[in-house]
């Protein structure tokens, strides 16, 4: 049997726009005309909002320090717990935290983290 706590980051990220890279190759520019930001909130694409660039936010460190301490504090209060399980941005947040597991001896203690849907940090 498996008890789940389920934990929301202290903050939300701001929306970041931008077009996407192509990577080295200069004339790679798409077919389709670029789309504007989404309106602030939700923000909801479609397969015919034009490309997406998953790794956009790649760079985006703000919140981190805030978040770490959330977590050490839900882990003192609400812990042990056997592992983690991150989803899309808290599996980046898992596999930093997985990362730092040396560092964090004493705080946050866990023997293994589960990664869906991930993406790269920085």
């Amino acid at each position: 049997m498996a008890e789940f706590v389920f934990i929301d980051a202290p903050h939300e990220l701001p929306f970041i726009y931008q077009t996407p890279m192509c990577g080295l190759n200069a004339n790679c520019a798409s077919s389709l005309p670029p789309s504007p930001p989404p309106p602030l909130g939700i923000a909801r694409r479609s397969l015919h909002d034009g490309p997406f660039d998953p790794l956009q936010y790649q760079q985006q460190t703000d919140g981190y320090d805030i978040s770490l301490s959330h977590l050490k504090n839900v882990f003192s209060q609400e812990g042990p717990f056997d592992g983690i399980l991150g989803f899309s941005q808290g599996a980046a947040m898992a596999a930093l935290v997985s990362a730092q597991q040396e560092k964090l001896k004493g705080e946050m203690d866990f023997k293994f983290v589960v990664l869906c849907s991930g993406l790269r940090s920085g």
